[in-house]
């Protein structure tokens, strides 16, 4: 990972590659690499411990022993988490942070490939293979509802000339008293791709 190219702007409905000077303006350039893997390894840690060495190499497509390598170095700044049974890592300093988390309160569409879904320990966000099917998807992975921070199903929508279509497939029943929240925030999304209007309909 040298950073020669990065994601630039899309072309129509499909992400482009180009070269960082053309983008940035200037070449990439890393004056100590060694700190550079160590905030990586930091930063996934953040985002998604607690989590192990064995996510790590399936994040960054590294081998597990480079994986495992890089993880050891920051062995100091860790603390071990038994989560369901499995024994985890997360950064020492985050742990108080995670322990005084408020409870999630709201209904959400996440997108489809949102960083959130990017999580490498799948059978702690879904546990049941079937349902993981029907998100993580060879190609064209739909968005996933979020109801107070529990994924409850999944969503994709259609974009017609005056209005989009979203098609709702829920596993776990949604509440009546929250179907105001779930029609904003489809609401949301339709402004967000440009449509005035949107249906919601459950498949």
């Amino acid at each position: 990972m040298t950073g020669g190219v990065v994601f630039g702007p899309r072309v129509e409905e499909s992400p482009a590659l180009v070269r960082t000077r053309d983008w940035l303006g200037r070449n990439f350039h890393c004056e100590d690499k060694a700190a550079a893997r160590d905030a990586l390894v930091r930063r996934f840690l953040r985002h998604y411990g607690p989590v192990t060495h064995s996510h790590f190499a399936s994040w960054t497509n590294l081998s597990v022993a480079d994986a495992r390598r890089r993880w050891a170095r920051l062995q100091g700044e860790m603390v071990l988490v038994e989560l369901e049974g499995k024994r985890t890592w997360m950064l020492e300093e985050d742990l108080d942070r995670l322990r005084e988390a408020p409870q999630a309160s709201a209904v959400r569409f996440l997108p489809p490939n949102d960083p959130f879904l990017a999580q490498r320990d799948r059978d702690n966000l879904i546990p049941q293979r079937e349902l993981q099917r029907k998100v993580w998807r060879p190609v064209g992975n739909p968005g996933v509802l979020l109801l107070d921070g529990e994924p409850v199903g999944i969503w994709r929508a259609k974009a017609k000339p005056r209005r989009l279509e979203i098609t709702l497939e829920s596993w776990s029943p949604i509440p009546a008293g929250r179907r105001a929240e779930l029609e904003q925030e489809a609401a949301t999304v339709a402004h967000l791709r440009a449509r005035g209007q949107v249906q919601l309909m459950e498949k």
